[in-house]
């Protein structure tokens, strides 16, 4: 036992932690050795055994040609001396025996030689053969060893022989064992750097820490923070701790520890050291004397372009040389605890039936992703800005609210039977500033009367509340989100596990007024989707770029690494109480659209970096410019939190850190960028010292410098384990993105200019006087703009950039000649912009596959020939199972067995026969109903289908066997059936794609006769092309051409003689018919076109009736599907300790097959899909996949087992794929 093996060793000599984790590493290199000594061993018998056959048939062919040259042969093998080893002598005597007296001399000499060494031929093989049985078990032993090391789970093999994880344990608070396994391996990591640094043993450190810990009383001031062991390893008794332990300072830890007293100001510093010597560089390079007055109004005029410059560098370098601060973490995953009960909401404005739809939907997505007793979910709900309080229909949609959130409480619900789905609606109000009704406050109001409900306070704040609201007092958290944002399946849980831990704990002071300590709001990282990251060039272009954005994850990881403290923006987790107290009396009324910055600058945040939700972004640059000019207008609402008298709604003045403030004035200097750069240009163009060459290429390098650097260090950095070929063409793609992005900046300046000088005037220059508009989140030219997709429209919206152009290029050519061939690149760019912004802005298309019209008929036909195996075999016979296989020649046998899969396909067959028109309605219920009559009725285990079933006796066919792919195969199945039965039930009464079903089977037919057939046959086929030109008007017309199309295919079946094939495609054709002719039949005279449900309910229709019928049926199918997949228990079949799927399991042994899936192009993809979507796996299965690349040309292919069909086709048969992704 591994285990014991090494806690026996550590009673003599204990390992350090960095020898805990070399310790499979070191095995696995044992074994590996071991391995390539047998394989030396084999390799050198298989040497001699050549060598004897080498010797043998030399003698064989002696005796056989000159049986004189025998002698001469036995003295030349003597003198060679051979080594007479067990697999020469098996080979050489073997073949030798037996050959005459000739060969005997050989034999005897041989016999001779071995007896001086005390043994026999038959002796020496007996112990060779023993030798191999042991280096036979050895290699066995050697790779069941290297699996056995694979599957073993050694976080926590490491945790539980850690004696530094022990001495943790005994945490005063206990915290320490409730946290997840990255903060405890963070907190062992630290102990062992601090025994480094300080020539301890990691043990005496970690008692030294627990040390600490129980020295502070229970009743201490912080006590819950301070006697937690982490506050003297991340939090502020790191220091006192290094001092204690007697630490030593590496000059890069002096280095960093400076780094971190000073931050703000090296920071700061650094930044404005930059920003000077950026400004400076194009008057010194124009020779200007720097002592000159016009030195320094040149570098003033170009210190805010190059604060951008320097910002981006110096965040660049920050993030690689500052190492990262994660949050330490308490694990919620096996369930929250009482005590941190959360709600997630999300603010939003309701305004037409479909968007009630989308926001419940969406709500209980969230919720199927993080079901826990302890969580809420709600809509904090307004209707949108109006002239009057109400308007017609309001009543109706809250009505509909109400009743969608009532209908998913009833299908979720709790042990105790509270409602876990709410919506809480608020009357408009009237805006005197605003002069029209509308939300108090927007998204900050809904959120603060939404915590004072919390705490019993502001009902009135709400006219509606469906779902009833839990006791004040016992909602402990808030999760915000936007309409649009995604929360992953076990984000809530990471999110409150952080968030409750005791060094993130918020501590507010009186006196400042704000959090001081810890933190009230948690930021995740927030990421944009696949899909909207992929919708056109442009999204694609700006998801890759980080670090000038607010919004980015670089500036954010940078706020965190550094300053211990991120930027909120709109989106995480927060302390009820702590916001309240905080925020209270903080803003005033009507000034405030963007509150974010300004939360976290009072309450405190933190990056969660290890915690990812999504979202939507605007796929074109208008809709993204609309954005920014919404943040923009908000930033500059804000601007009075930089003066001394502070904006507040109670009159405390409560400043603001210095960290705080930069972030305000950061965003105010980022959007006064792209005006002081064109104005810069302009002026530079056409008058001063400065060459226009010069600010050309200080605009170029403000863009991008930056980007330059970040692509150099992507090809520099190449992983170990991807190939030059492959890193080489991801840094070129980099490098394309790297290319355009400042491109398309520099294209884009002078519009980007214009919208910055919009938003300015907007706000800033609005708030000393009407402050009006101020609270409009979406003005009327966001629509105006958003809605322009067309190049005119485009090149009218962005009409200041070419006036810029005209202007710019009239002003250059008058009065600065000279510069114009400098200018000419930029004013180029300008003038293509608004094409660049519509051609980026174009939805991307996937590229269609070039099926021609032949080959689309061929497909057709194909496909209807592969529908006549279902139709043919899947009869009352076999019980209405698709038997596994149909052998053809030399004799037609079916096999009478089928398996999950084939059953699969079975019904989905079915489902795409009625898509491609093949059969009627009431025949896809009809086989569908007979298939899963059939399926229930099989024996199965844990609600999982054998492997192999007799289709005549319904009996499972030994060995019993559960097959993890074969099961998920009919799981994914049946999930894509049942959507397909609702979605039919919703379809027409008489399905217009039948006719194009009978031309393929007539198409079929005509490839089949060929221009051999005789010629009544071909007659036929004609006649029936002929009656599908064009589909009927009605049933009536319907049911006669069906008719004589029946007719037309008794002809062919008549004539067609000899030909069986040809008579029994036409038999399926005539069956076809008679089904679309019966389903006619009983719709009698209705419309064709009419939607079977509006059909069922119609009155004094005779189909009426028939047609609810089978509505009903449908439904109750697709319910029968659920049934079945909800039955179906995958966890017996996942392998915990590897995080991957089993191959299957062994029923009658009750054994877990060894061998598991473990890549990710593998069809075992839709099983693992799957269970991680019910809940069956964790979500880490999905990374725990291998991604082996190799090139392909110019693209990177996932390397699959075997590079088969079968395991990169079947998964995209039911699952999404995005492109240019893996």
């Amino acid at each position: 036992n591994t285990a014991a093996f090494v806690a026996a060793y550590q009673t003599v000599d204990p390992l350090q932690l960095g020898e805990l984790w070399a310790f499979p590493i070191a095995l696995r290199l044992g074994l590996i050795e071991n391995l390539r000594r047998v394989a030396v061993l084999v390799a050198r018998r298989r040497q001699e055994k050549d060598d004897g056959i080498r010797w043998a048939e030399r003698v064989q062919s002696a005796v056989e040609k000159d049986p004189k040259q025998i002698l001469h042969l036995l003295a030349e093998f003597a003198d060679a001396h051979t080594v007479l080893s067990a697999p020469f002598l098996e080979e050489f005597v073997d073949r030798l025996q037996g050959q005459g007296p000739s060969v005997a001399l050989f034999l005897n000499w041989i016999d001779q030689m071995l007896a001086e060494e005390a043994t026999t031929v038959a002796q020496k093989l007996q112990r060779d053969s023993h030798i191999q049985a042991a280096e036979h078990l050895s290699i066995s032993n050697s790779i069941g060893s290297l699996r056995f090391l694979s599957a073993m789970d050694w976080k926590r093999f490491v945790e539980s022989q850690s004696l530094v994880e022990r001495i943790l344990e005994r945490d005063p608070t206990g915290i320490h064992a409730m946290q997840d396994f990255a903060t405890r391996d963070h907190y062992r990591h630290v102990v062992e750097s601090l025994a480094l640094s300080s020539g301890r043993p990691q043990p005496e450190v970690a008692e030294l820490a627990l040390s600490m810990a129980s020295a502070v009383p229970s009743s201490a001031e912080d006590a819950v923070r301070r006697r937690h062991i982490g506050f003297y390893f991340v939090g502020a008794g790191r220091t006192r701790l290094r001092r204690v332990a007697g630490c030593r300072w590496s000059f890069k830890k002096a280095c960093v520890r400076l780094v971190r007293r000073c931050r703000l100001a090296l920071y700061l510093g650094t930044i404005a050291t930059f920003s000077l010597l950026g400004a400076a560089v194009a008057p010194w390079l124009a020779g200007v004397p720097a002592a000159s007055p016009t030195f320094w109004l040149l570098a003033l005029a170009a210190a805010v372009p190059a604060s951008s410059l320097a910002l981006s560098l110096v965040n660049f370098f920050v993030t690689l040389i500052v190492p990262p601060h994660p949050l330490p973490r308490l694990d919620f995953s096996r369930g929250i605890p009482e005590g941190h009960r959360t709600f997630v909401v999300v603010p939003t404005i309701i305004d037409k039936p479909e968007a009630v739809e989308s926001l419940v939907a969406a709500m209980e997505i969230r919720y199927l992703g993080n079901r826990d007793p302890q969580l809420d979910f709600a809509l904090l709900t307004d209707f949108a800005d109006a002239e009057a309080e109400t308007l017609p229909g309001e009543d109706a949609l809250l009505r509909q609210a109400g009743e969608a959130i009532a209908r998913l409480n009833a299908r979720h619900t709790r042990p105790d039977g509270t409602p876990i789905f709410h919506l809480l609606h608020r009357p408009r109000v009237w805006n005197p500033r605003e002069r029209r009704w509308m939300g108090y406050e927007r998204k900050r109001g809904k959120l603060e009367h939404f915590n004072a409900l919390l705490r019993g306070e502001s009902r009135d704040a709400f006219c509606f509340i469906a779902g009833e609201m839990p006791p004040p007092g016992t909602v402990r958290n808030v999760i915000t989100l936007d309409t649009d944002t995604d929360l992953p399946r076990g984000t809530a849980a990471k999110m409150i596990g952080a968030l409750a831990h005791p060094l993130n704990r918020p501590r507010f002071d009186p006196r400042a007024g704000r959090v001081v300590e810890g933190y009230t709001i948690l930021q995740p990282r927030v990421t944009v989707r696949l899909l909207s990251a992929n919708r056109s060039l442009y999204s694609r272009l700006v998801c890759g770029q980080t670090g000038l954005d607010p919004y980015s994850r670089e500036v954010s990881d940078v706020y965190q690494d550094l300053f211990g403290e991120g930027s909120f923006v709109g989106k995480g987790i927060y302390d009820v109480d702590a916001f309240r107290q905080a925020l209270h009396g903080r803003f005033p009324e009507n000034v405030v659209l963007s509150h974010d910055l300004l939360e976290s600058a009072y309450a405190r945040s933190a990056l969660l970096g290890c915690v990812e939700i999504y979202e939507d972004m605007p796929s074109s640059y208008l809709g993204d410019i609309s954005r920014q000019h919404r943040w923009m207008r908000g930033d500059w609402q804000i601007l009075p939190w930089l003066g001394v008298r502070l904006p507040s709604a109670d009159g405390r003045r409560v400043r603001l850190s210095l960290l705080s403030q930069w972030k305000i004035f950061d965003n105010l200097r980022r959007a006064l960028v792209a005006p002081s750069l064109t104005a810069l240009l302009l002026a530079g163009w056409i008058a001063g010292p400065v060459s226009a060459a010069v600010w050309t290429g200080f605009a170029v390098a403000v863009l991008g410098l930056t980007t330059l650097l970040r692509t150099t260090t992507l090809l520099l950095r190449k992983p170990r384990e991807r190939g030059i070929t492959l890193h080489m063409l991801t840094w070129a793609q980099a490098l394309l993105r790297h290319v355009a992005q400042p491109i398309q900046s520099l294209a884009c300046l002078p519009y980007e200019a214009a919208v910055s000088l919009g938003a300015f005037a907007a706000s800033a220059l609005r708030m000393p006087f009407t402050r009006r508009g101020l609270m409009i989140w979406h003005l009327p030219s966001y629509s105006r703009r958003n809605a322009r997709h067309t190049l005119a429209g485009v090149v009218l919206e962005m009409w200041p950039s070419l006036a810029v152009t005209a202007a710019a290029a009239a002003l250059v050519t008058s009065a600065r000649p000279a510069s114009l061939p400098s200018a000419a690149p930029l004013l180029a760019l300008w003038a293509l912009a608004p094409l660049g912004a519509w051609a980026a802005s174009r939805p991307r298309r996937r590229r269609e596959p070039g099926v021609t019209e032949t080959q689309r008929r061929m497909l057709r036909a194909l496909a209807w020939r592969t529908w006549r195996f279902f139709d043919t075999f899947t009869t009352e016979t076999d019980n209405w199972l698709p038997p596994d296989n149909f052998q053809a020649r030399p004799d037609p046998v079916v096999a009478p067995r089928t398996s999950p899969t084939n059953m699969g396909f079975g019904l989905l067959a079915n489902l795409t026969a009625w898509d491609f028109g093949y059969i009627s309605t009431a025949s896809l219920a009809a086989r569908t109903e007979q298939t899963l009559d059939t399926m229930e009725k099989l024996e199965r285990y844990r609600g999982q289908f054998y492997n192999w079933y007799d289709t005549r006796t319904l009996k499972p066919l030994n060995p019993l066997y559960v097959s993890s792919v074969d099961s998920g195969n009919l799981a994914g199945a049946l999930v894509a059936l049942r959507a397909g039965l609702h979605e039919v039930s919703q379809t027409t009464a008489f399905p217009p794609q039948l006719w194009r079903g009978l031309q393929d089977a007539v198409a079929a037919l005509s490839d089949e006769a060929g221009r051999e057939a005789p010629a009544e046959v071909l007659t036929a086929i004609r006649d029936a092309q002929l009656l599908l030109v064009g589909p009927p008007d009605n049933l009536a017309d319907a049911r006669n051409r069906l008719d004589q199309l029946a007719r037309a295919t008794a002809r062919i079946r008549q004539s067609a003689g000899d030909i069986a094939d040809l008579h029994a495609l036409a038999e399926t054709l005539t069956r076809q018919c008679r089904d679309h002719a019966d389903w006619a039949e009983t719709l009698g005279d209705a419309d064709p076109a009419q939607p079977l449900r509006a059909l069922a309910r119609s009155e004094g229709d005779a189909a009426a009736a028939v047609v609810a019928d089978l509505v009903q049926r449908l439904e109750a199918l697709s319910e029968r599907c659920h049934e079945i997949h909800a039955r179906m228990d995958f966890r017996f079949l996942y392998n915990d300790s590897r995080d991957l799927l089993s191959i299957g399991f062994d029923v009658p042994s009750r054994r877990l097959d060894p061998g598991c899936y473990d890549l990710l192009a593998s069809e075992s993809r839709i099983t693992s899909f799957l269970i991680i979507a019910g809940e069956q796996a964790p979500p880490e299965h999905w990374f725990a996949l291998g991604r082996l690349l190799t090139g392909q040309g110019s693209e990177a292919t996932l390397l699959s087992w075997s590079g088969s069909m079968f395991e990169y086709l079947m998964p995209p048969l039911f699952m999404a794929d995005y492109p240019d992704t893996l």
